[in-house]
């Protein structure tokens, strides 16, 4: 399963599924270098991942929203 980080409140990390659900998970759980908008890569012993390669995509396509959004 994926999840996107959506904020952070105080040590819990607030995740969205791609399914639209809300899951809290504890700070302390995640990669250090986990941050706002990265992918996390939920594995079976449930530990997590960040998923590089989903996160540069995510960003990729947020980004080309934005441009043409703002695009005269």
């Amino acid at each position: 399963m994926h999840l996107i980080i959506d904020r952070f409140e105080e040590n819990i990390a607030v995740c969205q599924s791609f399914n639209e659900q809300t899951v809290e998970i504890e700070k302390t759980l995640l990669p250090k270098a986990a941050k706002e908008g990265d992918v996390l890569l939920c594995l079976e012993d449930g530990s997590f991942l960040i998923d590089m390669v989903k996160t540069s995509e995510r960003k990729r396509i947020l980004e080309e929203r934005l441009k043409r959004l703002f695009k005269d």
